[in-house]
């Protein structure tokens, strides 16, 4: 009877560790993921704060033509991809810059044999090509006078 309370203590006692363990290894993977999800968030407050800088940036940059002389812009700008009306009295000059890449490789297929004909080495064909096309646009809108108003960013 003395054997049976101390085989079952010891098995409670087991029991107990091995729960007491499986909850730390819980805690010890809560604050794991708590540790990633505010790494995550960081990053994306950076990113974001980041990302906002270089467009106030940019539009400062683009803002800078409004008000002075289409001439002037082209002047530094080079002529444009084309040139429209606004359907009033102004124009709209057009700048579009393609990028186009294509990245990774091929390489065959490779197979080998014996002297009796059977296959011995076999290794499929892989391809990792991808390419991929975006065109950024400016949108320069000149009033009458040929005074810039607006110059829009875009891509496609």
């Amino acid at each position: 009877m003395k054997k049976i309370k101390i085989v079952r203590s010891l098995i409670l006692a087991l029991l107990l560790i091995s729960v007491k363990h499986g909850m730390a290894q819980d805690k010890a993977a809560k604050e794991k993921q708590e540790l990633l999800q505010d790494a995550i968030a960081a990053r994306y407050t950076k990113d974001a704060s980041f990302a906002q800088y270089k467009r106030t940036a940019i539009n400062n940059n683009l803002n800078y033509w409004v008000g002075n002389k289409l001439a002037d812009l082209i002047a530094k700008w080079g002529p444009p991809t084309r040139t429209t009306t606004d359907g009033g009295d102004g124009n709209i000059i057009v700048y579009e810059n393609t990028q186009s890449r294509t990245t990774g490789s091929y390489s065959g297929a490779q197979l080998s044999w014996n002297e009796w004909g059977e296959i011995t080495n076999y290794k499929p064909a892989q391809d990792t090509r991808q390419s991929y096309s975006y065109t950024d646009y400016w949108y320069v809108y000149a009033d009458k006078n040929n005074i810039i108003t607006r110059v829009e960013k875009g891509r496609k």
